[in-house]
């Protein structure tokens, strides 16, 4: 947590990556996106930029509230 990312840009880790700005997505494959993906959060890094999305992820997704969910789904 609190880490930039590059995922690609499906599936339910490019999907958070893209809902709370959490790095960069690129499709599978395309090198010139991930390219530019890379150089994106290069940018981004070096100017050493908070992100207050990865506080809200984090919290969202810590180990206590998915046990919490992980029951919840069990119930049904």
């Amino acid at each position: 947590f609190g880490k930039y990312v590059l995922a690609q840009n499906n599936h339910c880790v490019g999907e958070d990556v893209i809902k709370y700005n959490l790095g960069e997505v690129a499709p599978y494959n395309d090198h010139e996106k991930l390219e530019l993906a890379i150089k994106k959060l290069e940018t981004v890094i070096k100017s050493n930029t908070r992100n207050p999305n990865h506080e809200i992820y984090a919290e969202k997704h810590q180990v206590n509230n998915l046990l919490t969910s992980f029951k919840e789904v069990v119930k049904r």
